[in-house]
Parts: structure tokens; C-alpha cells; sequence
């Protein structure tokens, strides 16, 4: 893994250590839910993450101020999801928003007589 991937890694696992829920913990190691998005990130050629990103975000984390954390973690877990989502509903939507698509009810057969 490279390095540059490393110290995300250690960090975000870190935060959730923090957090004070194991469970949480757990299903993140379980699922490896951060190298997955990080290789979804390298073979999508993802955008390119900000400027002191997770150094911002750590300043937050620890600042004292519950809002401006709360802000800054709600952020980082959203960055980029829009344009995800634009890439999933381009590949799987047929036009419609993902959200219905995956939402939508399965078809009921009809009943033939």
C-alpha cells in the first residue's frame, strides 16, 4: 500500500477509535470500507483530495468546538459523493436517478390465467 495512502489510513481508523465505538471499529476493519474506497479513488482517478485535508480536519477534530467538528467530519465523509453518484447514475441509472433505480419495488408478475 503506498504510503501516501498509509497515514489516511492510520488516521481515519484512529478517529474511530476515538469515537468510542467498537462496533464501528470493527465493521470498518471487517469491511476494509477505507481501502475500498481508496482503490475505487485510484482506479476512478478520482479528484484530487484538498490542501491540507486531513490536517484541517484533525484541527477541527481536536479544536473544542463540537459544531465546527461535527462540520468538518460530516465534510470529509461526503467529499466527492456527488460526483460518485454522477458516475454510478451514468453507468447504472439508465437515465433515471439512482436513488429510484435502487429504491424502485420489484416488478409483481403478472398472473396469467
Amino acid at each position: 500500500m503506498q504510503e501516501s495512502f498509509a497515514y489516511p489510513l492510520r488516521l481515519h481508523h484512529r478517529i474511530v477509535e476515538c469515537y468510542g465505538f467498537p462496533v464501528l471499529v470493527a465493521a470498518i476493519e471487517k469491511n476494509h470500507i477505507l481501502v475500498l474506497n481508496w482503490l475505487y479513488n485510484s482506479a476512478a482517478h478520482f479528484c484530487e483530495l484538498p490542501a491540507y485535508w486531513h490536517s484541517d480536519l484533525a484541527d477541527a477534530l481536536v479544536g473544542g468546538e463540537v459544531e465546527t467538528a461535527d462540520r468538518a467530519m460530516r465534510d470529509h465523509v461526503r467529499f466527492g459523493m456527488e460526483d460518485v453518484l454522477a458516475r454510478l447514475e451514468a453507468t447504472y441509472g439508465h437515465g433515471r436517478p439512482l436513488n429510484h433505480t435502487l429504491a424502485a419495488e420489484p416488478a409483481t408478475p403478472k398472473k396469467t390465467a
